[in-house]
């Protein structure tokens, strides 16, 4: 009887025998995937003052008594700055006259003053966070 652990190593003499040649090939793809991102925004507030001159017009009205004659109506008109509406009224004397009553004259100036004031600015930021599959 052969002992099963003994191999007899016979090779093959046929001169029409078969020796197949084995060769490995790599077929490499590229396959798209979809990952994403978070962006996610705060608004970060600060207080700083502020400290800018406001400028702005202050208007001052006189009332001036006139009394005068005159021929009829008459338009408003400007002297430098000022603005003069004349007012007339009607009178019935042994004639009609127009009476410049009075003028009212408006003037304007220009008033710069400091007025610190407390405000809030707001900034943004991004932070971008890659989503997870």
């Amino acid at each position: 009887m052969k002992d099963p652990t003994v191999t007899e190593d016979k090779a093959d003499t046929r001169p029409d025998a078969v020796i197949p040649v084995m060769e490995e090939r790599l077929n490499v793809r590229k396959r798209k995937t979809r990952k994403g991102v978070r962006v996610r925004k705060s608004v970060q507030e600060r207080a700083v003052t502020v400290d800018e001159p406001e400028v702005h017009e202050d208007v001052d009205v006189t009332r001036l008594a006139v009394g005068r004659v005159v021929d009829g109506p008459m338009d408003s008109y400007t002297e430098g700055d000022t603005t003069v509406i004349p007012v007339v009224d009607e009178e019935v004397v042994v004639q009609k006259r127009w009476v410049l009553r009075e003028e009212i004259r408006v003037a304007k100036r220009g008033v710069t003053r400091r007025a610190p004031k407390r405000v809030v600015l707001r900034s943004e930021s991004a932070r971008i966070e890659p989503l997870d599959d």
